[in-house]
């Protein structure tokens, strides 16, 4: 079943900015990462349209073609769970920055730098570096589909911005993780904190990273919601 997978793709979902209001003042954001079969979710935050997951969801890559799809929902108790915005991101550069020969540059030699364009989510530009003798992606993904009655009473401003980072293409498959990777079968036998989005297939949850997990410019603010990888 996992005979074709490349490795694991780590993905660091940091912060989302600026995200759009859905209940009263503000709402229940939490992130649905998609690669093919594959769903992965963040934990809610309750009541914060800034909020900061800082957690780490790892999928398991077979086609790099293939990309993965980062959706934000609000959640809601009593209804079905409102979409916030998307925003698809193409891995293939990050996997291809992996098969060069590093050996003998510093860390944070910036390897690609890749433009922000109507073909792509970026809302800057996104660098592929070497830390620490691992390459890591940073990316600040525009969400895409906010629906402008959404915006907080705010004017012109956009709504939806995540900040964001890949990491790693490790091969093989720990203890474990085969079961909530598996694909073409949703009903997984591994379900931590299982939930059901808008299409009603069930969802696993990631892992906080903790206070030691990598977080990047904190105190920065973007013009328009955005979600930090």
């Amino acid at each position: 079943m996992m005979n074709d997978l490349m490795g694991l793709l780590r993905i660091h979902i940091k912060r989302g900015v600026n995200l759009a209001v859905r209940d009263v003042n503000t709402s229940d954001p939490y992130c649905v990462v998609r690669m093919g079969k594959q769903k992965l979710k963040t934990r809610i935050i309750k009541k914060d349209v800034n909020p900061e997951w800082d957690e780490e969801l790892t999928l398991s890559v077979q086609d790099p073609s293939v990309p993965f799809t980062l959706t934000v929902y609000d959640h809601d108790t009593f209804t079905k769970d409102d979409p916030m915005g998307d925003a698809e991101c193409d891995i293939h550069p990050f996997i291809e920055a992996l098969k060069m020969n590093t050996e003998g540059l510093p860390t944070g030699t910036i390897i690609t730098r890749i433009q922000p364009s109507r073909q792509n989510c970026l809302a800057e530009e996104s660098r592929i570096t070497l830390v620490d003798g691992k390459i890591v992606q940073d990316m600040v993904l525009r969400l895409r589909h906010v629906e402008c009655a959404d915006l907080n009473r705010s004017g012109d401003r956009e709504v939806g911005i995540i900040n964001t980072a890949l990491a790693s293409l490790q091969g093989g498959i720990p203890d474990g993780i085969d079961d909530v990777l598996r694909d073409g079968n949703d009903d997984y036998d591994v379900k931590p904190d299982i939930i059901a989005d808008d299409s009603g297939d069930d969802i696993a949850a990631s892992n906080p990273v903790g206070a030691g997990g990598t977080s990047s410019s904190g105190t920065q603010q973007y013009p328009s919601p955005t979600f930090q990888l």
